[in-house]
């Protein structure tokens, strides 16, 4: 299944929600490699942000990075920085995941903020 960068990081963060549920074995099995797969695509894209904060980052005299006490960089170059990052969280990856049965999630509360980005991976 193709997704977009942005769909991976959301459904891997409401998997993730889902993690510390009791679910039948089947839906925790399909959770679990699912989990797994995304992230593997997680991975790429982080270590893709971190080469665009290293290339964009502002730098001291002997040319390391700058960093406030709150462990945030300063970006020399905003725009181009946003647009290059936008350009790698809307680009897709493919991911080898199952789709999750609706009705695995039928004795559980879970509330539509998690649920919503797994919309994308439910089936009836």
């Amino acid at each position: 299944m193709k997704l977009k960068a942005t769909d991976i990081l959301n459904i891997l963060h409401s998997l993730e929600k889902l993690s510390d549920t009791e679910l039948d074995l089947d839906s925790a099995c399909i959770i679990a490699k699912d989990m797994n797969e995304l992230a593997v695509a997680k991975g790429v894209i982080d270590a893709k942000r971190n080469k665009l904060v290293t290339e964009y980052a502002k730098r001291d005299a002997d040319g390391n990075i700058c960093q406030s006490d709150d462990g945030s960089v300063e970006i020399t170059e905003p725009k181009t920085f946003s647009a290059k990052m936008e350009e790698l969280l809307s680009s897709e990856a493919e991911a080898d995941i199952r789709k999750i049965p609706k009705d695995a999630l039928c004795g559980i509360k879970v509330s539509p903020k998690t649920l919503l980005p797994l919309m994308a991976i439910m089936e009836e």
